[in-house]
């Protein structure tokens, strides 16, 4: 069964259990787009099809969660993944993440279209728990985003990708105005394990702002350096700091142990 067949198929059972509602079917000679890998990508027929067969029944989309359905499955989650809101989008975005690298391209599509910045929150979010380090430049492309919101979501998928490209795009955004933004990009960091960034981070240590000292503490601490470095911080005003500082001196010695 053809891709537009299947959606009108499921559009008129979902009409069938809703009369009231009318909903059409997209044109079988609108077609989908083909990247090179041969994965497709959603059409505008296709999405506002999928989008009304689910407000009128949504067991309908749902039956098609299913990888037997490829490539189909990945569409159908992507569209709702962009048209749902809360539990519904969170749903949608872990079937996502759990079909890895044959989501990529669907991801790689809703991160171009998307304007709305709860939906490009979860398809960053959903890019970085799949790990495809191929991803990164796409990503990285929103950490200029100016939704504070979507810069975070940005940096946490590069940690969660890790990698030294990674970490080039994160050091760049220690520069950021926000400091929330800086301190995502911290723990990013952390996460990469690059050392290549840490003379960066360390020089954040004594940052104004305790969220950003934190956030710098616990990077050095995963990256790894001299306890030293990090002493002077078990007596910061601020408590968070000084607890951040004191788990990172024990990890950098547990690592030291173990050797």
């Amino acid at each position: 069964m053809t891709l537009f067949r299947l959606v009108a198929l499921i559009v008129c059972v979902a009409c069938a259990r809703e009369p009231t509602r009318t909903v059409s079917a997209p044109s079988p000679s609108v077609k989908t787009r083909v990247e090179p890998d041969s994965q497709q990508t959603t059409s505008t027929a296709f999405s506002e099809s999928i989008t009304r067969a689910f407000r009128a029944n949504p067991d309908s989309v749902l039956a098609l969660l299913n990888p037997d359905r490829a490539p189909t499955d990945v569409q159908v989650a992507a569209v709702m993944l962009e048209s749902s809101a809360g539990e519904d989008k969170i749903q949608f975005a872990h079937y996502l993440a759990r079909q890895g690298d044959r989501s990529r391209t669907v991801l790689a599509d809703a991160a171009r279209r998307t304007d709305d910045w709860q939906t490009l929150v979860s398809v960053l979010q959903t890019m970085g728990r799949i790990g495809d380090r191929s991803a990164v430049p796409a990503i990285g492309s929103h950490l200029s985003s100016p939704n504070s919101w979507v810069r975070m979501a940005a940096c946490h998928a590069l940690g969660d990708l890790g990698g030294q490209e990674a970490a080039n795009q994160l050091v760049a955004v220690l520069q950021d105005t926000t400091d929330t933004v800086v301190s995502a990009a911290l723990i990013a960091l952390g996460k990469t394990g690059e050392r290549t960034s840490l003379d960066q981070i360390l020089t954040l240590l004594d940052h104004e702002n305790p969220r950003v000292r934190a956030a710098a503490v616990s990077a050095v601490g995963r990256i790894g350096t001299t306890p030293s470095r990090i002493e002077p911080l078990l007596s910061d005003t601020d408590a968070g700091v000084r607890f951040k500082a004191q788990q990172a001196i024990d990890r950098i010695r547990g690592k030291e142990t173990a050797r």
